[in-house]
């Protein structure tokens, strides 16, 4: 494939004798070969991609176009370096207000979590304590229900005791009174 630069320095070397190579000379505008390919682009000056140029082809008025050209290209270089630097540093605040966003969001739902689980651990404290209180209400009825048992147990028992006692003095009366009436009738 023929380039232009092959093309160019191969019209620039043909048929040349060496004097007039020797007044050529060149000179490097320590250009990028991106920025030679935008001076192409954009102003049609052709220079080599190693930003070579030769001194001895240009006259005032093509000074004057690469000095503006070259002008152009470097300070569209130089704010595209910007705008591709506040890109990055706006990809990288982004990113990281991505990333705070994420860690915010992982602590809420952390937080959550716990307080999900400290909700929990509360209803079923509450649950052990209503159980607990249930079944100290429970004892305390079966308590209760059992001194009423003791207490009517020991009820029946005096009147069993009294009703025997009644039974032994009226058994003694008529023991008496057996006594009392064969002891009168012998």
């Amino acid at each position: 494939m023929v380039t232009y630069q092959t093309c160019y320095w191969d019209v620039l070397v043909s048929g040349l004798s060496l004097t007039v190579l020797q007044k050529l000379i060149s000179s490097s505008t320590l250009l990028p070969p991106e920025q030679c390919d935008a001076l192409y682009l954009k102003r049609n000056i052709q220079i080599l991609p190693e930003g070579c140029v030769s001194l001895g082809a240009l006259n005032a008025p093509k000074i004057d176009q690469l000095a503006r050209g070259i002008d152009l290209v470097v300070r569209e270089g130089i704010k595209e370096a910007e705008e591709a630097r506040k890109h990055a540093i706006a990809m990288e605040l982004a990113l990281q207000a991505a990333k705070e966003q994420a860690a915010r969001e992982e602590a809420e739902a952390q937080a959550a979590l716990a307080a999900a689980e400290e909700e929990r651990a509360r209803e079923q404290d509450t649950l052990m304590m209503e159980e607990s209180i249930a079944s100290a209400m429970e004892a305390q009825k079966r308590m209760e229900e059992e001194e009423k048992m003791r207490e009517e147990a020991d009820r029946e028992m005096v009147e069993t005791l009294r009703k025997a006692e009644e039974r032994a003095a009226i058994a003694r009366q008529a023991e008496a009174i057996l006594a009392s009436i064969t002891g009168a009738e012998l």
